[in-house]
């Protein structure tokens, strides 16, 4: 399997590596990245494996997940690629992806 390092742009910025999945994002103090916005859910999105790639899904969160330019919908989920820029609530976390 791949690895999955992410960035997160908060204050200060938090780097983490995918170890454990479903990899949970979200405000709650038990996510695996927390990240504290008033726009983020206590559960937001997690990321998940299948077919060979990691998945973002949108665990139905209020104000939406976002890769690029693209809004994923309640409970939707897209295919990470390295080098992509997820959004949740106000924060930008960037994937890269280590073969």
């Amino acid at each position: 399997m791949q690895t999955l390092q992410l960035t997160a742009h908060t204050n200060p910025i938090q780097q983490c590596t995918v170890t454990q999945l479903p990899f949970t994002i979200g405000s709650d103090p038990d996510n695996d990245l927390v990240v504290s916005d008033k726009d983020v859910d206590s559960y937001h999105a997690a990321i998940l494996w299948g077919k060979n790639q990691y998945w973002l899904f949108d665990v139905g969160s209020s104000s939406g997940t976002r890769i690029g330019s693209t809004q994923l919908r309640h409970q939707q989920s897209q295919a990470l690629s390295d080098g992509n820029l997820i959004q949740v609530g106000s924060v930008i976390i960037v994937c890269n992806i280590i073969e």
